[in-house]
């Protein structure tokens, strides 16, 4: 199954030129500056002291330099949602592709929250640490036994399972769009977050 298989049925809008312009800035306030002291230091202290020079801007480069790549990447993690032709949704590329069988779903919901971690996200090659502000869909499926009936949970209720996708740093709006592009493909109903576990 290759990353183009399937039709789009959304594609989240990424502002092509506030991510060129936040590179720019980089480059333009912090590394154009940097090269330029080591250079100075270099004719006033010589050799060592420009290498010492290099090693700090670098260092403090790589973490600047690291934070714009990471931002204008989470902004590109999950782009499009793929109606495959078995009806299942495919969300991300490459090895960090994942697919719902949108077939089976029971309920679901969306939600914006606050994803705290300091691990790799499964379904992205970003890590986050820290607090991000997250936009979720979180579906619901029985959770069938081995013989294929639903199992029970503990309090007599039918067993279930939770599977969800999320994109970092999206408006409550772009949410909404992915829930009436969903609305259309998912046979369980939308509901709220606090009535998908009852």
């Amino acid at each position: 199954m290759g990353d183009t298989d399937g039709m789009v049925i959304w594609t989240r809008r990424v502002d092509e030129q506030a991510q060129r312009r936040r590179r720019n800035t980089f480059l333009k306030w912090f590394v154009a500056p940097a090269a330029l002291a080591i250079v100075i230091t270099g004719l006033l202290a010589g050799v060592g002291g420009a290498l010492g020079m290099l090693i700090l801007l670098g260092g403090f480069g790589l973490l600047l330099g690291g934070w714009v790549w990471a931002n204008n990447l989470q902004l590109r993690q999950n782009r499009e949602l793929r109606l495959l032709s078995d009806g299942q949704l495919a969300i991300g590329k490459h090895q960090n592709r994942r697919t719902f069988d949108l077939g089976s779903v029971e309920r679901w919901t969306t939600q914006i929250g606050t994803f705290r971690t300091t691990t790799p996200i499964p379904t992205s090659s970003v890590s986050v640490s820290g607090s991000t502000p997250t936009a979720e869909v979180i579906l619901r499926y029985p959770n069938l036994t081995d013989d294929g009936r639903v199992g029970t949970r503990a309090d007599g209720g039918a067993a279930f399972r939770l599977e969800s996708f999320f994109w970092l740093q999206m408006p409550q709006e772009e949410l909404d769009e992915v829930r009436a592009v969903l609305e259309r493909h998912i046979d369980g109903p939308w509901v709220d977050p606090d009535r998908l576990r009852d």
